[in-house]
């Protein structure tokens, strides 16, 4: 893995100080390992005043721009799935994934990315216990 993505679970639990996350990140510093936090998924996880602010700290946060939406939209197409927002962000995450060298997604919902596998073959998606 060269590239780490974290998606909104994986903010949650590091906001919640949950141990496999946090041991997660400290091997991806210990690395040297970039990682990146999507906008959308800051959308998601964000909830105001009094949030920990300082986790958006741990990666470098990549805005969405026309190009990760349109190869997103394209992938909901293909694999036919009815669009809601969550469809949507796990789309944008995977199609921004897939921009970076041997991408690894950390993320709670394994099984709701991994249907876009197809689409991103080229993107790991890994959990923590």
């Amino acid at each position: 893995m060269k590239t780490a993505i974290l998606d909104t679970g994986a903010l949650i639990a590091l906001e919640r100080r949950r141990k496999g996350m946090v041991e997660v990140l400290e091997m991806l510093r210990r690395n040297s390992t970039p990682i990146v936090i999507p906008t959308v998924v800051v959308a998601e996880w964000w909830r105001g005043a009094g949030q920990d602010q300082t986790i958006l700290l741990v990666g470098g946060i990549e805005e969405l721009d026309i190009r990760i939406a349109t190869i997103a939209g394209v992938a909901i197409a293909s694999a036919h799935f009815k669009m809601d927002a969550a469809v949507t962000i796990d789309a944008i995450v995977m199609a921004t994934a897939a921009q970076h060298e041997e991408p690894a997604v950390y993320s709670a919902d394994f099984s709701d990315l991994e249907r876009f596998k197809p689409a991103f073959p080229s993107v790991r998606i890994l959990g923590w216990k």
